[in-house]
């Protein structure tokens, strides 16, 4: 029989990494926040989402240009608009918001991963993290 091991025991390494990963992703959601104050970067699909979640604020619908939204799937822009609700309609500070607490859940999910994954190894969890983080 298998025994399986207590990752988050916390009389093992295993908490204290597991800590440490949580602290890297929410220092990740400032950072993100912190370096898109300037806007975020658009492109075209982002263009679309926007224009969508403002006219869901509007109460148009799902519409951009005019024309239904059938090309892009609508829960971003219906979470878009959902979070502009609370902003008073600021779709692009609602975007930014959205896009750096994700970003820190995924620097998060990602350490939590490998950590898991390699059996504890912080020094691997570290790297996996500095990797992923600089390549963006």
């Amino acid at each position: 029989m298998i025994k399986k091991k207590n990752v988050f025991n916390a009389n093992s390494q295993g908490f204290s990494g597991f800590v440490l990963i949580i602290i890297s992703g929410f220092c990740t959601s400032i950072l993100m926040f912190w370096i898109t104050v300037y806007g975020p970067g658009v492109g075209p699909d982002s263009v679309e989402y926007i224009e969508t979640a403002r006219n869901l604020l509007a109460g148009n619908g799902f519409y951009t240009g005019g024309k239904p939204l059938n090309q892009f799937p609508p829960g971003y822009p219906f979470i878009l608009a959902v979070a502009g609700f609370f902003y008073n309609g600021d779709v692009l500070y609602a975007g930014r918001l959205i896009c750096s607490i994700l970003f820190g859940v995924n620097v998060a999910l990602l350490g939590l991963a490998v950590f898991i994954c390699t059996e504890r190894s912080f020094s691997a969890t570290v790297c996996a993290i500095f990797i992923f983080v600089s390549s963006t």
